[in-house]
């Protein structure tokens, strides 16, 4: 909780809103590694979903107004990566939220009755429920938007035409109502026909009160996914020009060939230079064990030379000692026989 506020607070007076007056401080730019890039690039996530079940967490990244007007000013957009980012995070969301729909979906189809019978008009008009509120969701998104932008008259105008559609959707509803089977009134809650948002994957009562509906439809989890949803498909788009105007192929910019082949070609080299470098470090091992070897085998035929020099001048000085004495011993003998 302190921390939230004090994220407001940095948000509404600045992240220096403590220093004293004349103390000199870095200006922060949008380069900063704490400043939030998604931020900068339109809206937090971690802002859409602020008490529900679908809860984020704080931010703990600054959100600055003026860091956001001078980045979409700046003619740094698209070119740091933080777009790319951004894209790839609400894809993520879009993810999980698809899977909601797909489990909840199952959830409804197997809790239903299957002896029950169908009334085609009936689940016609669900159907038709259901895309007016896609619509009426897609249209108080641009409301929003274009709010934010300060364009009040086209604002003005989506919000009629929200207004028309409401009243089309409480015609079919009200229609929907007339014609339902009137057995179902013996029947209880359980009875109810029930469908899955196609937005955020909740629960719906097929011709629910226009209180109710409308509650869901402005509701912070089913607004936060068709923003996020809105936010995607503008972002695609911009990708795809950019793409088309370099000649490149149209695809998601988190799943291009593209980047993965380059991803595998700078791993590639990587991976040889690594191997290289490991043999030329075992080239320059097995050279100094090899000099290494040749040394020890210098010092070894040296100490062996040494060896058998001593050895053979011994050999020598004994010999020589041999035949001196034999010499004297000759001598000695053939003066007693001249005796």
């Amino acid at each position: 909780m302190t921390s939230e506020i004090a994220s407001m607070l940095d948000e509404l007076m600045g992240r220096n809103r403590n220093d004293t007056t004349g103390k000199a401080t870095a200006k922060l730019e949008f380069t900063d590694p704490d400043v939030c890039q998604f931020y900068l690039c339109g809206f937090c996530p971690n802002e859409l979903f602020v008490n529900t079940k679908a809860d984020l967490g704080p931010c703990k990244k600054i959100h600055d107004e003026n860091l956001r007007r001078e980045y979409q000013a700046s003619q740094e957009v698209f070119k740091l990566g933080f777009e790319e980012k951004f894209f790839d995070f609400l894809q993520e969301c879009m993810i999980e939220v698809e899977r909601k729909i797909k489990r909840n979906k199952q959830r409804l189809d197997q809790n239903q009755d299957e002896d029950a019978p169908i009334n085609a008009e009936t689940a016609e008009h669900a159907n038709k429920l259901s895309l007016l509120s896609i619509e009426i969701t897609n249209l108080l998104v641009e409301v929003e938007r274009l709010g934010e932008l300060g364009e009040v008259q086209q604002a003005m105008a989506k919000t009629e035409e929200v207004d028309k559609l409401k009243e089309e959707r409480e015609r079919i509803r009200l229609a929907t109502k007339v014609n339902a089977n009137p057995d179902q009134a013996y029947h209880g809650q359980q009875e109810k026909q029930m469908e899955v948002c196609g937005i955020c994957g909740s629960f719906l009562i097929v011709g629910d009160v226009k209180s109710r509906v409308d509650d869901h439809l402005t509701g912070k989890q089913h607004m936060g996914y068709a923003r996020i949803k809105a936010k995607m498909n503008e972002l695609k788009e911009i990708f795809d020009k950019k793409r088309e105007e370099r000649g490149e192929r149209r695809k998601s910019p988190s799943k291009t060939a593209d980047r993965r082949d380059e991803r595998e070609k700078r791993t590639s080299r990587e991976r040889d230079s690594q191997r290289r470098d490991s043999r030329q470090n075992d080239d320059r091992r097995d050279s100094r064990d090899s000099r290494r070897r040749r040394s020890r085998d210098r010092d070894d035929r040296r100490r062996r030379d040494d060896r058998d020099r001593k050895r053979d001048r011994r050999r020598s000085r004994s010999r020589s000692g041999q035949r001196q004495r034999e010499d004297k011993r000759k001598h000695r003998d053939d003066r007693r026989q001249r005796r």
